[in-house]
């Protein structure tokens, strides 16, 4: 009983670590507007990369990341036409860009 005291207890403390140290929106909306922004990252839907004209769209807008609170961290998304596309996430004071998958 006492061991699964101490395992409740190191969970909520984990638990409570990262429910107060997400970023800002913000500070979400600024990363993942300039990772899209940034050359190695391919627009969805545009299969050749080495196409400049359609590898970064000419404005990016800040209304295109969506940001959903999933309690304990933030799951950032990018909105271009039809597409939505997980580009990070937000948990421990910053922001961590998903990997690629190629």
């Amino acid at each position: 009983m006492k061991s699964l005291s101490i395992i409740l207890i190191v969970l909520i403390v984990v638990a409570g670590v990262f429910y107060f140290t997400k970023p800002s929106n913000q500070q979400c909306i600024k990363s993942a507007v300039d990772l899209v922004k940034a050359d190695s990252y391919n627009v969805p839907g545009y299969q050749d990369p080495g196409d400049e004209e359609n590898k970064n769209p000419g404005h990016i807008s800040p209304q295109n990341v969506m940001i959903t609170d999933k309690f304990l961290w933030k799951k950032v998304s990018y909105v271009h036409l039809d597409e939505v596309r997980t580009v990070g996430y937000g948990y421990l004071g910053s922001f961590h860009k998903v990997k690629s998958k190629s």
